[in-house]
């Protein structure tokens, strides 16, 4: 199914725009902060979450939403989504009406997300998973989701087959 983005990111407005008080100092610095309604715990979104999350789209679960909502400010995705966004935008499997760069700069400060850098620990991390997924991208989300502690927002069900990985859906 190609995603079409007709009119210029029509951001999705899933809860409150909140920031945390404590930005990590580096990529190796995630955790649980405190906010102001109790805790909040990072999530990573993986690309089609984050796809569906700016477009508005409708295909997000309950489950979802609320993981948003609650979490907004502790919003992370992989940098490896960005990739995936110009490959489906160069292969016409999505349709953006400026270039994917720019589009996927311009959702994250959006929506307060904030990129994981995929460092030789994901890289090598990812190849040693289990062979239950052959979509390396997916495979990158993995890996980086067990390396941050971070449960992942997806609506693929292989993903919560690996070992230590937490999914909301």
């Amino acid at each position: 199914a190609n995603f079409h983005f007709g009119v210029f990111l029509t951001f999705a407005s899933i809860g409150q725009r909140v920031f945390s008080q404590t930005e990590p100092k580096s990529h190796r610095d995630f955790g649980v902060f405190p906010t102001f309604a109790g805790i909040a715990h990072r999530v990573l979104l993986d690309t089609c979450a984050l796809l569906w999350l700016v477009s508005a789209q409708k295909r997000l679960s309950p489950a979802a939403k609320q993981a948003i909502q609650r979490n907004a400010g502790e919003l992370f995705v992989s940098s490896i989504s960005a990739f995936e966004v110009a490959v489906k935008a160069s292969k016409g499997k999505l349709d953006l009406p400026i270039a994917a760069e720019d589009w996927f700069s311009l959702a994250l400060e959006h929506h307060g997300i904030r990129e994981v850098p995929v460092d030789s620990a994901i890289a090598l991390a990812s190849v040693a998973l289990p062979p239950l997924h052959n979509d390396p991208c997916d495979r990158f989300i993995v890996a980086t989701s067990t390396a941050r502690s971070m449960p992942v927002i997806t609506c693929d069900p292989l993903l919560g087959r690996y070992p230590g990985v937490s999914v909301v859906w």
